[in-house]
């Protein structure tokens, strides 16, 4: 199910497949993972598409990293 699918509901475990791209603002997306993870009661677990290069890598922008100061 989507993340929206699932609000207002819980589960054992979770399962994110967060894509290479996701819409919205920085907030947005943040707020969307956060609905997801609080889902899991027990586990969770986020898979991302990143991408190859490190210097371009998903993992240290946000959603899962602060956002750079401006």
């Amino acid at each position: 199910m989507t993340i929206h699918q699932a609000k207002n509901r819980e589960f054992d475990g979770v399962i994110v497949l967060w894509p290479f791209t996701v819409g919205g603002n920085i907030e947005s997306q943040r707020r969307l993972l956060y609905n997801a993870l609080t889902r899991a009661q027990k586990w969770a677990i986020v898979v991302v598409q990143d991408n190859p290069d490190p210097n371009k890598s998903r993992l240290a922008r946000p959603p899962f990293s602060k956002a750079p100061k401006s």
